[in-house]
């Protein structure tokens, strides 16, 4: 299904991965060149500056060269956004097989646009307002760009749309299934997580860890958004339901109790398992709840509760920085602390994988059993 070869996505991993080790001085300079002499890719994935050079000259070409369609053919609108669909579509599949190209910024741009060309093709004229189909055209489109090409953006806009359209549908089903779409998503994100997390383990999916990991961490984000007080308050407003907050005492303090806990469990989580990623997002969501519970109780004016905040999580920071300089059990604030006689162990590792084992050298004297069965005393020993 992937359009890349299986033997260069392998060597591409390798290549990221020992590159990661070397600028984190887990392993010496020789080592790193035999890495990757001996596991060359095909793949071209330039430099930042370049994908976003050619990104940009991406979009010129596919702006001036939609103009030139629609002056050709001077059809309709979904007529036209099929035709520049399929164009971006066979000119990514084209350069992609001739170029080689891997996050490059040409094969991303021409992905982005052939989902929106194709999903864009059932959002106006008679489709207008059916933005379930537009959801649904949008995840299966993006869906299959990622498998095909191992992009983890088109997962993340994928695993988007998944949720749009099935909060489009849940809501569609009465005012009850709008009141209670947030526990709904909350059920997706979870479910979508641990999917995640028994897929991450799968070694025939090496080359999905990325598209794994940028979903993992979306679905602890939009699970906390969509238990937050502030969301909850939100739906009603969207739908003109008129079912504020405080209708139900224990709806709301369900909620309040969700947007609060949430945070400080994927932080308490994150310590007792070593995870950064819910370390992270748990410290950055706790700065959301402050921010949610002063949109409700304007206690202090915003400024100054930013200013606090800001203050408190810095000087804790810093705290923390200079308490881990010695690590403490298991934690320290290196990212990655190797000891001298690790490193040599790595390397040693590493190179007996590259080179192969070594051939044992012959002893010099074997002895035992000489050619005329005299204890040795033969032509050979």
């Amino acid at each position: 299904m992937q359009i890349y070869s299986s033997n260069d996505l392998y060597n591409k991993h390798v290549q990221d991965e020992i590159s990661e080790a070397f600028s984190h001085g887990i392993i010496s300079k020789p080592t790193y060149d035999l890495v990757l002499s001996t596991h060359t890719s095909n793949l071209y994935t330039p430099n930042y500056f370049i994908r976003i050079a050619l990104a940009v000259l991406t979009i010129v070409s596919i702006t001036f060269s939609g103009l030139l369609l629609v002056m050709v053919f001077q059809a309709s609108v979904i007529p036209m956004l099929i035709i520049f669909a399929l164009t971006t579509y066979v000119a990514l599949e084209l350069l992609v097989l001739k170029k080689m190209y891997y996050n490059a910024g040409v094969d991303n741009t021409l992905m982005f646009f052939s989902a929106v060309f194709i999903a864009s093709a059932f959002g106006v004229d008679q489709y207008r307002g059916h933005d379930l189909v537009v959801s649904g055209i949008a995840m299966l489109a993006c869906g299959y760009l990622s498998i095909r090409f191992t992009d983890a953006f088109m997962a993340v806009l994928s695993y988007v749309a998944l949720l749009s359209c099935a909060f489009l549908l849940y809501t569609s089903l009465g005012s009850v299934a709008k009141s209670t779409a947030p526990f709904m998503l909350m059920l997706i994100s979870a479910f979508v997580y641990f999917s995640i997390v028994r897929l991450i383990k799968k070694d025939k999916l090496l080359f999905y860890q990325k598209c794994f990991t940028w979903i993992k961490q979306l679905t602890l984000i939009t699970f906390y958004a969509a238990a937050n007080v502030f969301g909850k308050a939100l739906i009603p407003s969207m739908f003109d339901l008129n079912l504020p907050i405080t209708t139900s005492p224990f709806l709301g303090s369900l909620f309040w109790t969700l947007t609060v806990v949430i945070p400080f469990a994927y932080l308490a989580y994150g310590i007792r398992k070593k995870d950064l990623m819910f370390i992270r997002t748990g410290l950055v969501l706790i700065g959301v709840t402050v921010l949610t519970v002063r949109y409700f109780f304007a206690v202090v004016p915003v400024e100054i509760a930013m200013l606090v905040a800001g203050l408190l999580l810095t000087s804790l920071s810093y705290a923390l920085i200079k308490y881990l300089k010695t690590p403490k059990k298991g934690f320290s604030f290196e990212k990655n602390p190797v000891t001298k006689k690790e490193r040599i162990d790595l390397e040693s590792l590493i190179i007996s994988q590259v080179s192969g084992p070594k051939a044992q050298p012959k002893a010099a004297v074997e002895f035992g059993g000489g050619s005329f069965g005299g204890g040795g005393a033969g032509s050979n020993y």
